[in-house]
């Protein structure tokens, strides 16, 4: 998810999802031309998994989801 959207911050989502037992192993993968360092590190500390600044090539972001997916199955 981006961390800027219009009716909610990524953190706050992030926040929400957590806050959920049953959704405490879904990935969050923040993808956001954020580029301030204290602003990703503040959007980590709700939740996510990891964040990510566009632009980003098409196959990074293809392997850094499916490496998160495929560690939430387990």
């Amino acid at each position: 998810m981006d961390l800027h959207m219009p009716e909610c911050s990524g953190a706050e989502l992030a926040r929400v999802i957590r806050y959920h037992e049953g959704f405490q192993s879904v990935p969050i993968v923040y993808l956001s031309a954020e580029e301030a360092l204290d602003q990703q590190i503040r959007a980590l500390g709700s939740g996510a998994d990891d964040f990510l600044t566009k632009p980003i090539s098409d196959v990074y972001l293809v392997a850094s989801v499916r490496a998160r997916a495929l560690r939430s199955r387990w």
